[in-house]
């Protein structure tokens, strides 16, 4: 960065995929998972059982 350019705090308010975060860390609650796959395939079954329902992100990038 240029001396006259100035960087934002970090502001998770302004960034839509951070809601999205918060409401899929809400479903998942404090589970552990014996990997990254098992956590994808939870996640995926609450999306699809509309268990944890989130808005699509295509509305925010058009």
């Amino acid at each position: 960065m240029g001396p006259h350019q100035y960087q934002l705090p970090y502001t998770p308010e302004l960034n839509p995929v951070e809601g999205q975060w918060k409401i899929i860390r809400k479903c998942v609650g404090n589970k552990l998972f014996e990997n990254v796959e098992k956590m994808q395939a939870a996640i995926t079954k609450m999306l699809e059982n509309g268990e944890c329902k989130i808005v699509k992100m295509y509305d925010y990038l058009t």
